[in-house]
């Protein structure tokens, strides 16, 4: 969108028979022509007058101004590793346009399409593209988010499927540090990784570890230097 925007309306079916006359809110004159420019919303009016002096009744039109997204993270409420996972937009901030929000996974297949309602509910752990989108064709915003959540269980049998024990969601956006420790049922630690690693294996020194339940203890770190700490078991299945 320009850093100076501007409109242009018109009379609908001018005649040269007529003379048009433009007028803001202030009743300043802002054109003496069958069109108008117009580079700020506000309540504007048009007479049409005719070659003999005549004018016609006074027109009435309200331009609203618009404009593309300035979200932030501070506009995005997350609930995450939780029941209801969910992404809420705070809309008081988003910018001077009428908007409508998408959003997709990181594959960017659709989870929910446009919709006026800035809220989206019931969402697993992964990471998220929120659209927002200004209905008056200012443009749209890609705005990415993540959910956290930890698997409660893994199958390391080397089938392609769940074998790797890692936290769903993490993103580099979000999370500039962290640390993963995984203890067994004696608390003993028996796998330390970063969020920079894929994740455990169930493997200790090189060994597979029986099935069984395990614990970990998370430490992440955000891009505003918060922490996040968190606790919580899963189990390791082998088939």
């Amino acid at each position: 969108m320009s850093a100076n925007p501007s409109l242009i309306v018109s009379v609908e079916n001018p005649s040269g028979n007529f003379a048009y006359t433009w007028k803001d809110e202030n009743n300043q004159i802002v054109s003496s022509d069958e069109t108008a420019t117009i580079v700020k919303g506000g309540v504007y009016k048009v007479i049409a007058t005719s070659i003999y002096g005549c004018e016609s009744d006074e027109h009435t039109l309200t331009i609203k101004e618009s404009s593309i997204s300035t979200i932030t993270i501070n506009d995005v409420l997350v609930q995450d590793d939780s029941d209801n996972n969910f992404i809420k937009v705070k809309t008081d901030n988003l910018g001077l346009g009428d908007y409508e929000f998408r959003l997709l996974n990181i594959n960017s297949t659709i989870i929910y399409d446009y919709q006026r309602d800035p809220n989206f509910e019931n969402l697993d752990g992964g990471i998220y593209i929120l659209e927002v989108n200004d209905l008056n064709n200012c443009g749209s915003i890609p705005f990415e988010i993540s959910l956290i959540s930890f698997p409660s269980f893994f199958t390391p049998n080397n089938d392609g499927d769940h074998d790797i024990w890692q936290i769903k969601g993490l993103d580099n956006s979000y999370y500039k540090s962290g640390i993963v420790n995984i203890y067994n049922r004696y608390g003993k630690i028996v796998a330390t990784f970063t969020i920079n690693d894929l994740g455990w294996d169930g493997t200790y020194n090189g060994k597979n570890l029986p099935p069984n339940d395990y614990w970990f203890r998370v430490v992440l770190i955000n891009q505003n230097d918060e922490v996040k700490n968190r606790t919580g078991n899963f189990s390791l299945i082998r088939n």
